[in-house]
C-alpha cells in the first residue's frame, strides 16, 4: 500500500515517517488464532522510538468501535503529552469495547 513494503511493521513504520514526515505512527496488530478470540498488541513510532505494548488475549463479543477506541485512547495520552500512555490506553480501550455488545436488544 502506498509503495511501502518491509521485513517487519517496525520498518514500515520508519518509511512512513520518511515519506511523509509523520511526527508519529501507530500499527494495531491482530492475530486471529479463532474467529471469536484473537491476540492484540501495538507498535508505535514516536521520536525514533519504536513503543510496544504487551500482547493482549481477547474474547470477542462485537468489534464495532475497536479501531476508534484505539484512536481515542491514543489521542488522550497525545494531548496529555505522553505517548507511551496513549499507546496503552488506545490498545485497553479497544480490548475493552470489543468485550461488550455495540448493541442492545430492543
Amino acid at each position: 500500500m502506498l509503495g511501502i513494503s518491509g521485513e517487519d511493521y517496525e520498518a514500515v513504520a520508519r518509511q512512513l515517517v520518511e515519506r511523509f514526515r509523520f511526527s508519529m505512527v501507530a500499527i494495531t496488530l491482530r492475530e486471529n488464532p479463532l474467529v471469536w478470540r484473537n491476540n492484540w498488541t501495538a507498535i508505535a513510532l514516536h521520536s525514533g522510538r519504536i513503543l510496544k505494548t504487551q500482547t493482549y488475549e481477547v474474547e470477542i463479543v462485537d468489534r464495532l468501535g475497536a479501531g476508534d477506541s484505539f484512536a481515542a485512547g491514543l489521542i488522550h495520552g497525545l494531548l496529555d503529552d505522553d505517548a507511551q500512555k496513549g499507546w496503552i490506553t488506545g490498545l485497553r480501550r479497544a480490548r475493552s469495547s470489543t468485550r461488550s455488545p455495540a448493541t442492545s436488544p430492543g
